[in-house]
This record gives C-alpha cells, sequence and structure tokens, in this order.
C-alpha cells in the first residue's frame, strides 16, 4: 500500500481542490496508480467540482497523468493545471488534451 502524499500534495479540498504533484512520484507507474486510486474518492468526498493541479517542477506529462486527466473528465470534474511547462504545452496540444483542460497563468517563481 502506497501513502498518497507520495504523488499528491492536497493543498486544499471543497469544490476546487487545490492539488500538487510531486516530480518525483510520478516516475513509479504502479504507485502513481496506487494513488490515482487513492485521490479519486477524496475528490468525491470533498463534493468537488474543479481541481486545479500544479505541475510546478514537473519537466513533462506521464502517461498517468494523462489517464487521471481522462478518469476525472469521466466523473464529472473540471480540470484546471498550472505551472505547466513548455514541453507538457506542446503534449496536450498534440494529444488535443489541451481542449479538455483549462491551462491557467504561471505562478511559480523560477
Amino acid at each position: 500500500m502506497t501513502r498518497i502524499s507520495d504523488v499528491f500534495h492536497l493543498r486544499e479540498t471543497g469544490r476546487l481542490t487545490v492539488v500538487g504533484v510531486n516530480p518525483d512520484g510520478i516516475t513509479d507507474f504502479t504507485r502513481f496508480e496506487q494513488c490515482r486510486d487513492e485521490l479519486i474518492p477524496i475528490l468525491q468526498k470533498a463534493d468537488c467540482h474543479v481541481v486545479r493541479f500544479d505541475l510546478d517542477g514537473i519537466p513533462f506529462l506521464a502517461s498517468g497523468i494523462m489517464g487521471l486527466l481522462i478518469s476525472l473528465q469521466k466523473i464529472g470534474v473540471e480540470i484546471q493545471l498550472q505551472n505547466v511547462s513548455e514541453h507538457i504545452l506542446d503534449v496536450l496540444r498534440v494529444t488535443r488534451l489541451d481542449e479538455m483542460v483549462e491551462i491557467m497563468p504561471n505562478t511559480s517563481r523560477k
């Protein structure tokens, strides 16, 4: 069993839930899958309508994250992405996932 904090940092929960993503946590697909399975019930219990993922420090869009975005859309949760790198923006455009998520302004100070 894994801990959700290995991959996700829930900064606030509720109708808008803000989730930080741990760069080290997304590289282990099995651990990511387990944490995803823990995250969805938390969002449902919080009556989350919009989830904002802070991707600060995430250099690439792992397949697990793409799968999570699709899973959340299927349960009716709107998705926002914040602090998105240029590489991730390119991947979102190529996969057309940019049409299903809202890209928020970057807030990181790099």
